[in-house]
């Protein structure tokens, strides 16, 4: 995964669209340039992607009318849980006090999946 920003946004954009492939209520990415950050451009491509399909989880919860967060955004409740399972993360067994299942990973077959 490149870290040029241009470059970067049209490798976000085209994961994204990877992902509607298998989630095709997800809705489409606006912007791919406001997923660019520190945390997916400095931190390795798995974890790029794990970013981006915990952004897509909030994607489908929108889509759906689920509320997944509270806390002004902080907090991870369950139905995030619920959805990022769907999409193929992994979760603590217990949340974190203030954030709740925010931290997710990619499980076996999502790595799979994606690998391409």
């Amino acid at each position: 995964m490149s870290t040029t920003p241009p470059v970067l946004a049209a490798e976000l954009a085209q994961a994204w669209a990877d992902i509607q492939r298998y989630h095709p209520e997800l809705p489409d990415l606006a912007a791919p340039e406001s997923l660019i950050g520190e945390s997916s451009s400095a931190c390795g491509a798995e974890l790029s992607f794990e970013r981006l399909l915990h952004e897509a989880v909030h994607g489908i919860a929108a889509a759906r009318g689920v509320g997944d967060t509270s806390r002004a955004g902080r907090y991870h409740n369950r139905r995030f849980l619920a959805i990022a399972e769907e999409l193929g993360l992994d979760h603590a067994e217990e949340p974190h006090p203030s954030s709740g299942f925010s931290l997710v990973t990619l499980n076996p077959e999502a790595k799979r999946r994606y690998r391409p």
